[in-house]
Parts: C-alpha cells; structure tokens; sequence
C-alpha cells in the first residue's frame, strides 16, 4: 500500500445480486441488468470519501463456463453503465475468485482463500489501498457475503430481496429489502 494514502473506509460490494441482477454463469454483456439505485449508492459513497471495491466469486470459470476475457469484458460494461447512470458511481477495483474446489478446470481446482465466505478478496483491496477497517462495510446477498465481511471485522449488510433463493442471513449486521432501502440507510447514518 502506498504510503501517501491516508486512510478511507471502503465499501466491499457483491456484484451478482448486489450491482447486477444474478445471472448464472453470465458469459455476455447483454445479460447485464444494473439493479435500481445501484449507481447513486456508489457515488454516494465516493463522495463520503470511501473506497469502492468489487468483490465476487467467479466459479463459473473453474466450471469452464466462461472465460477469463468474458468476465474482463463484463466488468468493463459494468463499470461503463454505471458510469453512464452517474460519474461519481465506480468502484476503484474489483477482485474476484476463479476457483472452485471441484472444478472442471484442473488450474481453478483449489481450496483457496479468496474464495466467499473466506475474506481473501477484501484482505487484498486492504494490502493494495489504505483501508480504515473500522468504518469499512460490506454488502453482499447471501451467507458467504455476510462471512467474508464478518472476517475482517466491518459491518455487513445484507440485500434480501422478495423472491430471493438466498436465506436471509444471521450472520448480518443489518438486513435490507433491496439496494434503495440501503441507499436510504446510509444516507441517515453515514
């Protein structure tokens, strides 16, 4: 981490049911649907001085249904709408997981430590950008989000929508029916 930077907190965001509709093993850009209010909540935060950090596990590339580019050329679409919606809303980097421990591919066959629910990926956005932990806030939808997020000690804030296949999770900080009633309680409270 460089020395110069001082110290933001950071806003760790699940992107498959978080930034983005969840769409198993989306390979295409057009599969792509931003969820409502996804773009103010970033920019927001921006503003409020927090880093912005995608975290997301990609097992779809150890299962060898998509491919490393694939996902790079998601990401820059991603990051594009966003932008379109709102200059402020974009994420400063985005760490993801190809493994998977019973993968197709032998090169993502792995017990690893970034994959969800263990806290790797937020560990490293920590060693790569000034991180304040203690303000720091992790969103995600389901139990893995809330585990990561909990391994490092920040809040973690759980999107569980109506319709939703994920429980909702006992291991979250607070529990919210979709990124708006999100949005609305940071704005009070941040």
């Amino acid at each position: 981490m460089p020395a110069s930077l001082a110290a933001k907190p950071a806003l760790f965001l699940d992107r498959d049911g978080v930034i983005m509709d969840d769409v198993p093993y989306l390979s295409s850009v057009s599969g792509i649907k931003l969820k409502p209010l996804i773009e103010e909540l970033m920019a927001f935060c921006v503003e409020k001085g927090f880093w912005v950090f995608v975290v997301t596990n990609q097992s779809g590339i150890a299962r060898g249904k998509i491919k490393p580019q694939e996902l790079s050329a998601i990401h820059k679409e991603v990051q594009k709408q966003l932008l379109q919606k709102n200059p402020n809303a974009r994420f400063d980097e985005i760490y993801f997981c190809p493994h998977h421990p019973e993968a197709a591919l032998e090169e993502y066959r792995q017990v690893c430590d970034c994959r969800k629910p263990k806290s790797g990926l937020l560990k490293m956005a920590c060693e790569a950008f000034a991180v304040d932990l203690t303000k720091s806030i992790m969103v995600g939808d389901r139990d893995s989000d809330m585990a990561a997020g909990n391994g490092l000690g920040v809040d973690s804030y759980q999107i569980y929508e109506n319709g939703s296949e994920h429980a909702s999770s006992a291991q979250a900080t607070k529990v919210f029916a979709s990124v708006r009633e999100l949005y609305e309680y940071l704005q009070k409270t941040l």
